[in-house]
């Protein structure tokens, strides 16, 4: 166990009424490391949850790209392989759902981890249903993050394992 944490502190501006989306204290665990470098897609209309999340798993040394325009997600998802996705439920025009439908329409073993500010547990039950890996509650620690993303690639890694041992 390690004894020293370090305390990173994350400053943003808030463009909502809605304070504190993301926990800005983050305890950096090397213990809790993420699989080989993941290329992970974030997609969130409130560009400093993007920022501070694109932060956070950068220095995991993913690579990390993010969007505030669903639209723009969903050529990203077209034009290039993702590992993971990490999207908002409720953007405007276009859902996390469409997101989710895309993306694993794309990708068998594709990650998609949906967030939300507004839960509603039928929306919880609805999108793991249909492909989701987890379902996060705003506010959320940046760990409890990490550890969810950490989780979702593992469970992708033996996945693909499992599909190369079969051929």
């Amino acid at each position: 166990m390690c004894k020293n944490k370090t305390v990173e502190k994350i400053n943003f501006r808030i463009s909502k009424p809605i304070e504190n989306m993301i926990t800005p204290d983050v305890k950096i665990s090397r213990i809790s490391q993420m699989p080989a470098k993941a290329k992970i897609l974030v997609v969130d209309d409130e560009i400093y949850i993007c920022n501070i999340i694109q932060e956070m798993l950068s220095s995991d040394d993913n690579e990390v790209l993010t969007t505030n325009l669903p639209q723009e997600a969903l050529r990203i998802l077209k034009n290039q392989p993702v590992d993971l996705v990490l999207t908002d439920l409720i953007m405007g025009d276009k859902s996390g759902v469409d997101i989710l439908k895309s993306a694993l329409e794309i990708s068998q073993d594709i990650v998609v981890i949906l967030m939300t500010g507004q839960p509603a547990i039928e929306n919880a039950i609805s999108v793991l249903k249909m492909g989701a890996y987890d379902y996060l509650i705003k506010p959320f620690t940046l760990e409890s993050l990490r550890a969810t993303i950490r989780r979702g690639l593992e469970k992708q890694n033996l996945y693909r394992e499992n599909i190369n041992l079969k051929e």
